[in-house]
């Protein structure tokens, strides 16, 4: 994805992306396909890791916490700034935070 393409995706435009991997009716095909989609969007952290954490959003709850949980493996290897780090752990669910700051921060 082109960079500074992805900031331009609304809403629709993601659940798209999550209507396609629901096509897959398999569950590791979904999380496979749903993943790397994420993976895609935040592109090793050249694009703004909300638009990934807003395509997480779009996806069935367990596909979705499966995707949070991989963008913050991508936030450990990617992104070495603490502010970002804290940035994305306050973003993340609820649900994710305290395991978003023992990993990241």
């Amino acid at each position: 994805i082109r960079l500074g393409a992805v900031e331009e995706l609304g809403a629709d435009d993601l659940g798209n992306i999550a209507a396609w991997c629901a096509r897959a009716n398999v569950m590791e095909g979904v999380l496979s396909c749903a993943t790397g989609a994420a993976d895609s969007l935040f592109w090793g952290g050249n694009n703004d890791y909300r638009v990934a954490l807003a395509f997480c959003a779009e996806l069935s709850v367990d596909i979705a916490h499966a995707c949070v949980r991989n963008l913050m493996g991508n936030m450990v290897y990617y992104q070495l700034d603490t502010k970002t780090r804290a940035a994305f752990c306050r973003d993340v669910p609820a649900a994710f935070r305290r395991d978003c700051a023992q990993k990241l921060l």
